[in-house]
């Protein structure tokens, strides 16, 4: 039987291991080594963060696209300039890793997830753009996968120093 780490590294650069399966089994063997830190953060990334103050920096200002909600032909490009894209084009992305596998799954390639505005958010974007129809911001299933690469290759090189740390073989 491989150790722990052996393990998980392997479990890391199994593709078809999803990431939500792999947490777990993360958090417990950085609890038993006792890398608080490193289990608190696993933790937040496999539960989700409560305010967007918490989020480490690849989770602040994720990119996406405003579309507008017409009667008539569904969500279209909302008419924004520049400046209001740079201002109000991007998301912090609190949600934890199951949410973010399940949206990622849930898009099709090419595609993303839309994701409202909050009601004032909204109101000063519709009347900056005299528009009155629903806003919101499609973020990309590629920001998604992005995300998700983030976390895991952050546990594979975690993986990778608690190796050459001498943690690793079957006795430890």
């Amino acid at each position: 039987m491989s150790a722990a780490v052996e393990h998980l590294t392997e479990r890391l650069l199994d593709k078809s291991e999803s990431l939500e399966a792999i947490m777990p089994s993360a958090i417990t063997l950085a609890m038993m080594l006792r890398h608080r830190n490193t289990a608190s953060w696993l933790r937040s990334e496999f539960e989700g963060y409560d305010q967007a103050a918490e989020l480490p920096g690849y989770r602040h200002d994720i990119h996406g696209h405003i579309v507008a909600r017409s009667p008539q032909y569904g969500w279209i490009p909302a008419p924004i300039n520049d400046k209001q894209k740079k201002e109000f084009g991007h998301r912090d992305m609190l949600d934890g890793v199951k949410s973010l596998e399940k949206t990622c799954q849930g898009c099709k390639k090419g595609t993303g997830s839309r994701i409202g505005f909050d009601p004032e958010e909204m109101a000063v974007l519709q009347s900056k753009i005299n528009l009155t129809a629903e806003l919101a911001i499609t973020i990309s299933r590629d920001s998604y996968n992005t995300l998700l690469r983030v976390i895991r290759s952050a546990l594979y090189l975690w993986c990778q120093e608690l190796l050459a740390a001498g943690i690793g073989g079957d006795h430890n």
